[in-house]
């Protein structure tokens, strides 16, 4: 038996087309990490490429820290969407549990 959230799970197998949508969903979730991960290092690199500190305290201040907080916000909607694209279609073309699971995941993503 498996639990995710809401959704109870018993007695799923997943099919060799689900277990490959699971590791596309492995594999959305890793690179949206690294996605955010860059997303979040931008700030550093464009202020700290100011050549003297008092160019650096300028870039600091007028960096545009407001669309920052929404690219990074954003990152995690891209992911989500992502994982969306890959597990509706897998509540077609599945049944029983697993259809139950793929419905979860895909919920799961709003």
């Amino acid at each position: 038996m498996a639990k995710l959230g809401y959704c109870k799970i018993d007695n799923m197998k997943l099919s060799i087309k689900s277990r490959n949508a699971v590791y596309s969903v492995k594999d959305l979730m890793q690179s949206g990490g690294l996605f955010s991960g860059v997303v979040a290092m931008l700030p550093v690199i464009q202020v700290f490429s100011a050549g003297s500190p008092l160019e650096t305290a300028i870039t600091i201040r007028e960096y545009d820290w407001d669309e920052f907080e929404q690219a990074m916000h954003a990152t995690a909607k891209i992911t989500r969407k992502r994982i969306y694209i890959v597990a509706e279609p897998m509540t077609w073309q599945t049944t029983g549990q697993e259809q139950k699971f793929w419905r979860c995941v895909s919920d799961a993503t709003f």
